[in-house]
């Protein structure tokens, strides 16, 4: 699956949990953290080749493993893990 071009990337990530049975609801509480720290990380549209904040770094590894087209969209992009 691939993220759809007319959407934005929060719509995107949602469809891809929920492609997988997820959600950002059951996200957030995997991560011990609220539906709208997910949301305001997800909007910040990671940084591009740089340090992530831990709860980032948590954020894009969740979505890597649990949102269909995520990882897809991250090589696309040029959004990398650095350690």
């Amino acid at each position: 699956m691939r993220f759809n071009s007319h959407l934005s990337l929060g719509e995107n990530i949602k469809l891809g949990l929920w492609a997988r049975d997820k959600s950002v609801y059951v996200m957030a509480k995997d991560l011990q953290t609220t539906k709208n720290t997910i949301k305001t990380i997800t909007s910040e549209r990671f940084k591009r080749n740089d340090k992530m904040p831990p709860l980032h770094r948590r954020v894009f590894q969740y979505l890597s493993l649990h949102c269909e087209g995520f990882t897809q969209w991250a090589e696309e992009n040029n959004i990398t893990l650095v350690s």
